[in-house]
């Protein structure tokens, strides 16, 4: 499954992490690099949440999606 983080430079040096697929997330991460992993986990949380609240999992952001953004995709 794919979803997509959209990663903005907040305005005290860290960077915010949020998704449109599951509007409830948000995360910060010290630095760029640190990014991915803090939004991995973030998405885990909100997954794990969904699922204990009994809530439908948004789908997947299809290859076509992802790739016309310049994501890499497996």
């Amino acid at each position: 499954m794919i979803y997509l983080l959209d990663l903005k430079k907040d305005d005290n040096g860290t960077w915010l992490m949020t998704s449109q697929s599951f509007l409830e997330l948000t995360s910060f991460a010290e630095s760029e690099a640190d990014a991915p992993i803090k939004g991995v986990g973030a998405l885990e949380e909100a997954i794990v949440a969904r699922i204990d609240d009994g809530d439908a999992i948004p789908a997947s952001a299809t290859h076509q999606r992802t790739q016309a953004l310049g994501g890499k995709t497996p």
